[in-house]
């Protein structure tokens, strides 16, 4: 208790600071006519409140750009752009915004020849390039980066860049390659003792390495890892996922009893800390099945029931397959009208799915990044923005247009979705099977 009342008033205390430090800023700019002087200030305030999310700083983030347009400053310009972009991609999820604040502040570093802002800008441009599904352009882009790291000695960089090189070839199911970037990345983060990097590709490695067959190897790792953290602060959730893995290895190898342990304790951890969580469905849905494999069935139902509750809405693919196993064990158990309503649920889960903007996210990126690299493709509007401010509102005015055409696409794509969703729904052959025994149970029961 005590400890938990010193940790709320160093909380309090360090937000009293801090709200204190953003008064004096801006009490501070009232009186500054200097325009370096008042470009910094509002630079601080400004990231201050971005990079916790907070749109507060976005006037501050555009008075400072304002400013130092009109001067013609691009060293002091270029990070307002970078954090913009970092803003803009972190929080409100802006893409567009983000991948033309990111290209122009690379623009701008590159001019000033700062090589380690502008290689963290072509980072973030890489990045954008991976998740819109462009492999092979991301593959250039993540190597060109890799190479200005290691000329810099930019460690941290490195293991970051490796661990999304990992990710990259993971997705292209190329394992061999993931596994090589990821141990890269490892050594990198372990180098400079960043902790939570070194845990992050390690797991990955494990994951990779259970799913090649490597169990013993597998085991050997999380086994020290698990020891090691320890002795050593981390990511809980982290610690969840390694004990939750030996567990699966422990199953694998016939150790039941060891294996529920794990599998209990890593789950009953992760829901008490993030029933939402879509990692928590997915441990609940493996152990839920784990425990009907051993026939406790009943048991595997109270915990799956209890996950049901936490089921967001518009839940996705992994969080939806844990509510239809309980409904498949409902069925098992006769208990057949908890089992059709619990179908229904997941009937209506995966319509609200297909229309969800979450479901569309990647079209989104993919289809707001195009319409910036169109923008971008105007190097009157953009390479040389700094030369007329007019230039700089008549190209924030083509990304209101391009932004407005991109949620009119966005809208067709969802009703595409919605409709394309209804009408699977009436034809989801497996789905309707169930429905009618599960009904002609129920009438068989009266």
């Amino acid at each position: 208790m005590k400890g938990y009342l010193l940790y709320s008033l160093l909380m309090i205390t360090g937000s009293i600071a801090q709200a204190s430090s953003i008064d004096s800023l801006k009490i501070a700019l009232e009186y500054q006519t200097n325009t370096e002087e008042r470009g910094q200030t509002l630079y601080h305030i400004a990231y201050s409140y971005l990079t916790v999310g907070d749109s507060s700083g976005l006037s501050y983030l555009t008075s400072g750009i304002n400013l130092f347009t009109k001067n013609k400053d691009e060293k002091e310009l270029a990070p307002f752009y970078y954090l913009k972009g970092y803003y803009h991609r972190n929080f409100d999820r802006n893409h567009s915004q983000a991948f033309i604040s990111f290209s122009i502040a690379e623009k701008l570093y590159e001019a000033v020849e700062d090589l380690t802002m502008l290689n963290r800008c072509k980072l973030a441009l890489a990045e954008y390039q991976f998740k819109s599904g462009n492999y092979k352009l991301s593959k250039i882009e993540f190597r060109e980066v890799e190479a200005t790291c290691i000329e810099l000695g930019a460690i941290s960089d490195l293991g970051y860049v490796h661990e999304q090189l990992g990710y990259l070839y993971k997705k292209e199911n190329d394992l061999t390659q993931a596994i090589s970037e990821f141990e890269i990345s490892q050594a990198y983060f372990a180098q400079i003792n960043d902790h939570p990097g070194e845990l992050r590709a390690r797991l990955e490695l494990i994951k990779l390495r259970y799913q090649k067959g490597f169990i013993q190897e597998a085991e050997a790792t999380i086994k020290r890892t698990l020891s090691e953290m320890n002795d050593k602060s981390g990511p809980i959730e982290i610690k969840d996922y390694f004990q939750f893995l030996l567990g699966k290895i422990h199953q694998s190898q016939g150790d039941l009893l060891a294996a529920e342990i794990q599998l209990s304790r890593a789950y009953q951890n992760a829901f008490s800390r993030a029933p939402y969580d879509t990692e928590t469905f997915r441990m609940a849905r493996t152990l839920g099945q784990f425990l009907h494999d051993q026939g406790q069935t009943e048991r595997a139902i109270q915990l799956l029931e209890s996950q049901a509750e936490h089921l967001p809405h518009p839940s996705n693919e992994v969080q939806l397959s844990a509510l239809s196993l309980l409904g498949q064990l409902y069925e098992s158990q006769s208990k057949f009208t908890e089992a059709l309503a619990t179908e229904r649920r997941v009937s209506e889960g995966k319509l609200a799915m297909a229309t969800a903007e979450a479901q569309a996210d990647q079209a989104r990126q993919m289809a707001e990044i195009t319409l910036a690299q169109k923008i971008l493709a105007d190097e009157e509007e953009v390479a040389h923005f700094e030369a007329k401010s007019n230039q700089q509102a008549r190209a924030m005015g083509g990304v209101i247009v391009a932004f407005l055409m991109a949620m009119g696409w966005l809208f067709w794509l969802k009703e595409k979705h919605r409709k394309q969703a209804e009408a699977n729904s009436t034809h989801w052959e497996e789905l309707g099977k169930r429905y009618k025994a599960l009904e002609d149970a129920l009438s068989m029961m009266g």
